[in-house]
């Protein structure tokens, strides 16, 4: 499984200031909406990784991810920024499988 981040989610990421400790986590666990639908959350300047299950390494350091955000995951995965919408999007296997990532910097 492989995790990439696009030069614009990058510098998006770092002109919030939101570019350390990156993780992948769900909208249920982090009780951001009262829905059904779970959706991903990328997490930033994260300090407590023990509510997560594993490690993936990419090309910017280890991203920690909890066991419900790798279901949205397959096996070439990439995040990137859209300009115009200014969200961050998921493609997995080149096809995009979330247009509106959940952003939350950890508190």
């Amino acid at each position: 499984m492989k995790l990439f981040f696009s030069d614009k989610a990058i510098n998006q990421l770092q002109s919030l200031s939101q570019f350390e400790h990156i993780c992948l986590n769900d909208t249920q666990y982090l009780h951001i909406s009262d829905g059904q639908e779970i959706d991903l959350v990328l997490r930033t300047n994260e300090t407590d990784f023990s509510a997560y299950d594993d490690i993936l390494e990419t090309h910017i350091g280890q991203v920690h991810v909890r066991e419900n955000a790798l279901k949205f995951l397959g096996h070439d995965n990439r995040i990137d920024f859209d300009d115009f919408r200014q969200a961050f999007v998921l493609i997995v296997d080149g096809h995009v499988m979330n247009d509106d990532i959940y952003l939350q910097k950890a508190s």
